[in-house]
């Protein structure tokens, strides 16, 4: 007799206006042109066709869908969902789950637990980080869509061969290759608070659209094993892609943090990952310099995954690796710029100037890094090149140069002793 699975049910989480929703042509003549949100500063401008949420960056907000794969082999200390030809098994939607989701009338005071505030507040944090992106780096980039509260469910056999499904919470996930974000559910509320809630959180999401977005054709296979969505390993691990990822991760925890005016004090509001990916803090929660010794790097190649603790660092998480490195490169431009020399100093200046370093870096290394076993240092060291050229562009004075490219060395071999080669490649 074969073990029934339960169903995916929601005793959270509501849609609050039914029949908005469910008429599929509205009538309502409230349809709105702007929203206004409290502890927002600027509106939220629609794009009102249907009455559907959509933005300017926004293409479709989905609510409620139901994603599913099959496993032939999976892996539960590393998630690994195979399909029989052992390539990661890919999601499938079930049709008819969910829906579009509208917004018929601003008059309405949605509850927080609903779909549709759930929906408008990471719109709102996706357009505020969205004007700091075109403000500081001007970029544009193509729509996404929005996944409002979605069940991911994973199926697959136990040991004995019985039946079991795993349910993804507690998290927001940017899928590359279909330019969707995805809002889980959240089951476990960190701290009394959704992840949804965080602009810190919802701005490192738009910088890996912004990354991605860019360069579709180059990304493509990087795109693919990113979006598997869990943990975001392969069976073996694949060194040069899990350090692309550790690159992208640390490059997207920067963005985030300038476009939240250099704080992210707020993400410490979410225990056990927030005090660690606290880009202004030099400690780990262990109070641990952030750096990447030979021991911890081998942790990463390594690829296997650590005891969970949410007092110490877990260096085979490439979020950690990018933490790292996010530290490092805000010191480094902080530097730079404060020095005097170059523009004068603020979040918008500091991420253009990043923005240039990092996509430089990324286009170069992207070229030929499908087997490239030392990765990271050929990311570092590229990203050190990167920050050499463009500072021999901006100061006329060579002893100017020589001795600002010295202090970013000095400081790229303090945070990263078993990668940087800035001196011999000087």
């Amino acid at each position: 007799m074969q073990t029934q699975l339960p169903p995916l049910v929601s005793d959270r989480y509501f849609l609050y206006d039914h029949a908005c929703q469910t008429d599929a042509q509205p009538t309502s003549t409230n349809a709105p042109t702007h929203i206004y949100l409290t502890d927002f500063e600027q509106p939220l401008a629609l794009n009102n066709s249907q009455q559907l949420l959509s933005t300017s960056l926004i293409d479709t907000t989905f609510y409620g869908e139901t994603y599913q794969r099959q496993c032939y082999f999976y892996h539960e200390q590393g998630h690994y969902c195979l399909d029989t030809n052992l390539h990661p098994a890919p999601w499938k939607k079930i049709s008819k789950s969910g829906g579009k989701l509208r917004i018929c009338d601003t008059e309405q005071n949605y509850p927080q637990e609903s779909y549709e505030h759930v929906a408008l507040v990471t719109a709102m944090h996706l357009h505020k980080a969205q004007r700091f992106l075109q403000r500081s780096a001007a970029q544009d980039m193509p729509p996404m869509s929005l996944l409002i509260l979605p069940f991911f469910r994973t199926l697959y056999k136990d040991k004995d061969g019985r039946p079991q499904q795993r349910l993804n919470y507690r998290n927001i996930i940017y899928f590359p290759a279909s330019k969707s974000l995805a809002v889980l559910p959240d089951r476990d509320n960190f701290s009394g608070r959704g992840l949804w809630e965080s602009s810190f959180i919802i701005a490192h999401e738009l910088a890996h659209h912004m990354q991605f977005a860019a360069r579709p054709k180059r990304q493509t296979t990087l795109a693919a094993s990113m979006d598997e969505g869990e943990s975001r390993r392969a069976v073996p691990p694949d060194i040069a892609k899990r350090s692309l990822e550790a690159f992208l991760e640390g490059w997207a925890d920067l963005f985030a943090f300038y476009a939240e005016h250099e704080n992210s004090a707020e993400i410490v509001a979410y225990r056990c990952f927030g005090y660690n990916r606290n880009v202004a803090n030099p400690m780990f929660a262990d109070h641990t310099y952030k750096a990447i010794s030979a021991a911890a790097l081998a942790v990463f190649y390594a690829g296997e995954r650590g005891v969970p603790s949410c007092t110490r660092p877990d260096f085979s998480d490439t979020h950690i690796i990018g933490a790292v490195l996010a530290y490092h490169l805000h010191r480094i431009v902080s530097y730079v710029l404060d020095s005097g020399w170059l523009a004068a100093s603020s979040p918008a200046t500091k991420y253009r100037y990043l923005h240039g370093w990092l996509t430089t870096t990324f286009d170069q290394v992207q070229k030929d890094s499908d087997n490239d076993q030392n990765m990271l240092r050929t990311i570092i060291t590229t990203l050190f090149q990167a920050i050499k050229h463009d500072l021999n562009q901006r100061l006329r004075d060579a002893s100017q140069h020589v001795w600002l490219t010295a202090q970013v060395c000095t400081m790229l071999e303090e945070g990263l002793p078993t990668l940087s080669q800035c001196r011999e490649s000087s």
